[in-house]
């Protein structure tokens, strides 16, 4: 078949077709020889219903305890299954609750959750939901979840009415509690005897006498320690609120990991520190990212600013970020701003997504962020006239507040939307898309009835309660999961009733995203459609002998057509689309 013929096919669905000769192992492994072209197919819209997804790509309004329940956090287990945990409400307080998915949309009857003693599976439930206690007082908020290797599922939030504890559990796979996750012991320095949940304060001691922790984000380190942070109350620093940045790393069985010691170098797994030490407004962790190299991030806001801190592997602080602070608020030219979620990108940058408002404006609009792997603002996103770097997305008629993101493994970014109208009635949930530059990805259009070309679009979790409307005071997305299939699964919370005693479900979606969202991998390395020796190959070949940068484009001819012509450009492909490890 000739690059013609192959070229021929629509860019979305044809292979390249390319002669295959003795060039080197390197590039002899990444590809077999072979030269074919494929049918064109029609693929659907991207952001639109997957009708192969419980009831037209939708399971909504799923009921788990008494009164409200309110999802806070979803994983996808490797088998396709999905995991949503939030808190729900019984007879008398809130509970943590969990409920698996099959991937067809269909609840999990093997997710049994733990029997009234906490020692096994409650084998008579049916549902694959259930709610489930760290501590007996109740008021148990589960606000993360991550899901080991092995199947088991960690489970992380808030225990407490008015003095809040960080609170975990760990889960087997049939929802029990495993019994060989302890805590830690009363003095932090051995193992305890939770038996699958326990309570702790990440900060180290606890300050005065009213200490108050939340946990609000977990991370699995590739070596199976457990990262958690959120934010704690230094009652030492004068205001009201003097909560800060803390951050804590258990083993695998949930003692402290002594080897984590923090600034001071003797925290002992566990501590807490100020972004802004002047601040009195409070500081707090919203999200997590671990970097390749053991680095971690922490993301959330300080003083109503972003905030964002990088540690070394055992807890100090990284002296190449943020001018050898390790840490920064970062304000741009908005008002009031919040990360929600903080992504590592291949080539190293950051990526923040959350909500702000404009100075002197009172609604909130989305606002993303990019800084270089040194903290400094990525001059490759301006837009609306804010600080380079960040960028806001309009708000249109009312209010955006943005708690859920995914970054695509070929740099785009979806993010999640509450967003209230003022010309309607009531709070909508949305998503939108957008380019790794910041501009909408205008084939992301949503359900029929939506704007097309804008990049953006409302559309309820669940049904709509009243016809024409929408839904009423919807608590929106939460949180946002990619499958490898490039499809797009979103969790949140959906109002049932259209007038007061409002009551509030966990909702679930899943969305194509289009033949661009999963790993293609492809030699045609620079872009333009076709596969040739002077640019493709010879681009291959010196990555295949660890050459980077100008080593790889230098004295390089690229075809009119290439798309990617520069090192980080190449580098992202090869690292998003063709699962290699190169060095920044």
């Amino acid at each position: 078949m000739s690059e013609l013929l192959a070229l021929a096919a629509p860019r979305s669905t044809r292979l390249i077709g390319r002669r295959c000769g003795p060039l080197q192992a390197f590039i002899a492994g990444l590809a077999c020889c072979a030269s074919f072209a494929v049918l064109a197919q029609v693929d659907p819209t991207p952001g639109s219903f997957d009708a192969a997804f419980a009831t037209s790509g939708r399971n909504a309004n799923i009921a788990l305890g008494s009164n409200d329940d309110i999802a806070t956090a979803m994983a996808l287990q490797s088998d396709g299954k999905i995991v949503i945990v939030g808190r729900c409400a019984n007879a008398t307080a809130d509970d943590f609750c969990a409920i698996r998915l099959l991937s067809t949309g269909a609840p999990d009857a093997s997710f049994k959750g733990p029997n009234a003693a906490g020692t096994g599976p409650n084998t008579a439930n049916t549902t694959g939901r259930f709610l489930f206690r760290i501590t007996a007082s109740g008021n148990n908020q589960a606000n993360a979840i991550a899901i080991q290797p092995d199947g088991r599922i960690l489970v992380g939030g808030t225990c407490g009415f008015i003095t809040q504890f960080a609170c975990i559990a760990r889960l087997n796979s049939d929802g029990s509690f495993d019994p060989s996750f302890d805590g830690p012991d009363s003095a932090g320095t051995g193992v305890g005897t939770g038996g699958g949940r326990f309570t702790f304060h990440p900060f180290s001691p606890a300050v005065a006498s009213f200490p108050s922790s939340r946990l609000n984000a977990l991370a699995l380190q590739p070596d199976g320690k457990i990262l958690v942070a959120g934010e704690c109350n230094d009652f030492s620093v004068t205001g009201t609120n003097g909560a800060r940045f803390c951050v804590a790393r258990l083993n695998s069985v949930g003692a402290f990991d002594a080897s984590f010691i923090g600034p001071s170098g003797v925290a002992g797994g566990r501590f807490a520190f100020a972004v802004v030490a002047a601040t009195t407004t409070g500081e707090n962790v919203r999200s997590i990212a671990l970097q390749s190299d053991g680095r971690i991030v922490l993301a959330g806001s300080s003083g109503g600013t972003y905030a964002v801190a990088r540690l070394q592997s055992n807890g100090q602080f990284d002296s190449s970020f943020a001018s050898g602070n390790g840490r920064l608020a970062y304000s741009g030219a908005f008002g009031v701003g919040f990360a929600s979620k903080v992504f590592v990108q291949p080539d190293g940058r950051l990526l923040l997504v959350g909500y702000s408002n404009n100075n002197g404006d009172v609604r909130n609009r989305n606002l993303i962020t990019r800084l270089n792997a040194d903290g400094s603002p990525d001059q490759t996103i301006n837009v609306l006239g804010l600080t380079p770097g960040s960028m806001q997305t309009q708000a249109g008629n009312g209010y955006a507040m943005t708690r859920a993101a995914a970054l695509q493994p070929d740099g785009k970014i979806i993010i999640g939307v509450d967003r209230y109208e003022q010309l309607l009635s009531g709070l909508y949930s949305g998503l939108e898309r957008l380019h790794a530059s910041g501009d909408a990805d205008t084939t992301f259009d949503g359900p029929p009835g939506s704007t097309p070309g804008d990049g953006w679009f409302i559309s309820a979790l669940g049904p709509d309660v009243v016809s024409g409307a929408g839904e009423y005071y919807v608590e929106g997305v939460v949180d946002i999961a990619l499958q490898p299939d490039g499809k797009i699964v979103t969790a949140g919370t959906c109002n049932v009733n259209p007038t007061a005693p409002y009551k509030y479900k966990f909702c679930v979606a899943r969305r194509h995203g289009g033949p661009f969202s999963a790993r293609r991998c492809t030699l045609d390395v620079d872009g333009d459609g076709a596969f040739t020796a002077t640019s493709d190959a010879l681009i291959l070949a010196r990555v295949g002998v660890g050459l980077t940068d100008t080593g790889v484009t230098g004295n390089i001819t690229f075809p009119a057509g290439a798309t990617r012509t520069t090192w980080p450009a190449i580098r992202d492909h090869l690292v998003a689309q063709c699962g290699m490890s190169l060095a920044p």
